[in-house]
């Protein structure tokens, strides 16, 4: 009994020990599991652990406030039951089968929605879970919030993309749209290129802000053009551009062009006044007018330019025409440069005759350029591009230099010396340096001013008429006759007349050519005698060819006559051994 008793004792006492061990333990376990569980909770991304048919076997405290609901809400439900869109719950599910049947981990970005419907952006991992036999019984997943850098990455993109005074596209997302439309096979679109018609004089009059304000209005207006098939964009300043996805059976380019000229109709208001603005469009179609971005945006800059060049035409089309003259123009420029270097250039001279006493009254020194081919180039064509690309002023300071080395030699060796006239371009009178060039040339080869005439057109005249004025009146004062050139074509210097310093109205070729036939080119003709006559001014008529036209002019009232009938331009040989050697030259004085 003893024994019974020795040998129960021992049983409890190894059972208590067993049994304290057992519950060091289970409170161990359960201290750790509670260390665990404070640990998941705290985290403050979205924790969870689903079964194999996606059921939540366990949420953190993050993910039960993320979708205000409790985990007892949450455990034994899927996503579908939890969250407000069905389609983001079906992709939750399809990602958990594509976890488990792959057994990798899954890391996306995607929207998360709760029963609120609010909508934000997680990182999502997913990983599955297994069992001690290796095997895949579910998944576990973590969240974590990145609304706030996804909304900073969608503003940083709305501003790489995107202009920032008006919100329209910038030229980087148009030309990523035009790019991906050239990608489609068989795709017909057109771009559509234009600007404001003299903005600059709207920013130079209302200020800069003012101008902003007007194409914030303009975008307004064009915003409502849009639509999956129509992207508007401003490229840069006021210039913006429209691509506009067509199907090539039902064109509706012409349609949208009518939309967009109609955005012009109205006037935009700026500080309670209201100003009309208009446009020049230029439009370029894909394929065939070209295949890169580059060249549709340049063929449909050309035909935009091409508007401007109609009087602002509102709509042009491109055609080849357009590129093969601007290449022509490119060409020439390049040429010009070199004939510069080359010394093709030279000089002819034309007289004018006093058609009543035959004697010369002076001669027109006129640009000539024969290539190194063999060939001359016209002034009608060359001075254009020169102006246009700056080397005009070079040119003319050469013809300047030219034409008085010219008349010093003609001194120096005792020939007779009529006035000499040089044509000045708009862009070479403008040059600050212009009146000192001319004088310092003067001074150098000791020609007075009586020996010289300068022949403007009106529109340089009319060009900025209060600083044209007292650099006419320098010119003058050093003797240099002054002259209009191709007068009444303009009819613009009229009422400026009387304030103009000039001594000659030169009347163009277009009144003379035909003027014993045509009865109204008379009466202009006999007006601007008539006029000349009031201010003491002389009149000389240019492209008199025939004696019809001769007698006509002289009917008209002038005596004073250039043109083919007399003579043509002339090199300085055949005029010197013509008519500076007859004694019918009369020596200006």
């Amino acid at each position: 009994m003893q024994l019974f008793s020795i040998i129960l004792l021992t049983t409890l006492v190894v059972i208590s020990f067993r049994w304290l061990i057992i519950e060091r333990k289970f409170r161990k376990l359960n201290r750790n599991n509670y260390y665990l569980h404070s640990l998941i909770d705290s985290i403050p991304d979205l924790i969870w652990i689903k079964n194999q048919k996606s059921q939540f076997l366990f949420v953190n405290k993050q993910f039960s406030k993320s979708f205000n609901l409790s985990r007892k809400e949450i455990v034994g439900k899927t996503d579908a039951d939890i969250s407000a869109d069905i389609g983001l719950a079906k992709k939750y599910i399809e990602d958990d089968l594509r976890t488990m049947e792959t057994q990798g981990i899954l890391c996306v970005e995607e929207k998360v929605m709760g029963l609120d419907g609010v909508v934000e952006w997680a990182e999502t991992i997913k990983a599955p879970v297994f069992n001690d036999k290796n095997q895949v019984i579910g998944t576990a997943g973590m969240a974590r919030n990145i609304t706030p850098r996804k909304y900073a990455q969608q503003k940083l993109t709305h501003m790489a993309y995107h202009d920032e005074l008006t919100g329209l596209p910038n030229r980087t997302y148009f030309k990523n749209k035009v790019n991906k439309l050239l990608a489609v096979e068989n795709s017909h679109f057109a771009v559509i290129l234009f600007d404001l018609n003299n903005f600059k004089m709207i920013n130079d009059i209302l200020g800069h802000s003012n101008g902003d304000q007007i194409l914030i209005q303009i975008s307004d207006r064009l915003r409502h053009l849009v639509d999956e098939n129509t992207i508007i964009a401003r490229l840069s300043g006021d210039e913006f551009a429209v691509v506009h996805h067509y199907v090539e059976q039902q064109n509706t380019v012409e349609a949208l062009l009518a939309a967009l000229l109609e955005k012009f109709d109205a006037p935009f208001s700026i500080k309670e006044a209201s100003y009309n603005i208009g446009a020049s469009f230029g439009i370029t179609l894909a394929p065939q007018d070209g295949q890169d971005f580059d060249t549709l945006l340049k063929h449909a800059d050309l035909a935009m330019h091409q508007s401007k060049a109609n009087n602002h035409k509102h709509c042009v089309y491109f055609i080849k025409k357009f590129a093969d003259e601007l290449l022509y123009e490119m060409n020439l420029s390049n040429q010009i440069h070199d004939a510069i270097l080359q010394q093709q250039f030279s000089l002819v001279y034309q007289p004018k005759v006093n058609s009543t006493t035959g004697d010369l009254v002076g001669v027109e020194s006129l640009l000539r350029w024969e290539t190194g081919a063999g060939h001359s180039i016209s002034p009608a064509v060359f001075i254009p591009i020169a102006e246009k690309n700056g080397f005009i002023i070079e040119l003319g300071n050469w013809v300047i230099k030219s034409v008085l080395k010219q008349i010093r030699l003609w001194l120096d060796n005792d020939i007779p010396v009529s006035r000499v006239s040089i044509n000045v371009s708009a862009i070479q009178l403008r040059q600050p340096k212009f009146i000192n060039y001319l004088f310092q040339q003067m001074e150098h080869y000791q020609v007075p001013g009586r020996f010289l005439e300068v022949e403007l057109t009106e529109g340089v005249l009319m060009g900025n008429i209060e600083e044209t004025i007292p650099l006419l009146k320098q010119i003058r004062n050093q003797g240099i006759l002054v002259s209009i050139d191709d007068f009444g074509t303009g009819y613009s210097s009229l009422s400026y007349l009387p304030l103009l310093p000039v001594d000659q109205l030169k009347i163009d070729r277009a009144f003379i050519s035909d003027l014993h036939n045509n009865l109204d080119n008379q009466k202009i003709v006999q007006t601007i005698v008539s006029l000349a006559n009031n201010f003491n001014l002389s009149v000389i008529a240019e492209g008199v060819e025939t004696a019809q036209e001769l007698i006509a002019t002289n009917h008209c009232g002038i005596t004073d006559i250039q043109g083919y009938y007399y003579s043509r331009p002339l090199s300085v040989s055949d005029l010197e051994s013509g008519w500076l050697s007859s004694a019918r030259c009369a020596i200006a004085c």
